[in-house]
């Protein structure tokens, strides 16, 4: 479930359970192009959502995510995508994954503000190594699948 037109923002968004509990940082600029910027302001909204557990769950549940965007992009077709269109891929999949379940479910604060670009690569951009590595990985292990497939189809 992703949120609806009438969801209200995330910023008047209180803990389960915690009526009038509002985000303390809901006056706070945020430049979203700014990746360390933004990360502390979804981890500090995911503590005041109090959906946070520790930073060893956070890493487990953002490997998860990276997995599933990488599968999505390569899905699409995609060979590159630049690094700031990945991260940001990440913490769309981090938000919905941590707040999807709530019913409203909270807005991503910066759909209408902002949004990178998947091949900036031309303008100067890097390439996400992230991505890059994983779609190299698993090329490599799908050819290595085939090949053992057809030395076993020799006998």
């Amino acid at each position: 479930m992703g949120p609806k037109k009438d969801t209200p923002n995330y910023i008047n968004f209180c803990p389960p359970g915690k009526p009038g509990v509002r985000f303390p940082l809901k006056n706070a600029h945020v430049d979203p192009a700014n990746v360390e910027a933004r990360r502390a302001h979804i981890v500090a909204f995911m503590k005041h959502m109090e959906v946070y557990t520790d930073d060893e769950d956070w890493s487990r549940m953002k490997t998860g995510v990276i997995e599933q965007l990488c599968s999505m992009l390569r899905k699409r077709g995609a060979k590159r995508v630049s690094h700031t269109f990945f991260e940001y891929g990440v913490d769309v999949g981090m938000w919905n994954k941590l707040l999807g379940h709530l019913e409203p479910a909270p807005k991503w604060p910066w759909t209408r503000i902002y949004m990178p670009k998947p091949r900036d690569l031309e303008e100067g951009e890097c390439e996400s190594k992230v991505y890059a590595d994983w779609l190299a990985k698993t090329e490599a292990d799908e050819f290595l699948d085939r090949l053992a497939e057809k030395l076993a189809e020799r006998g």
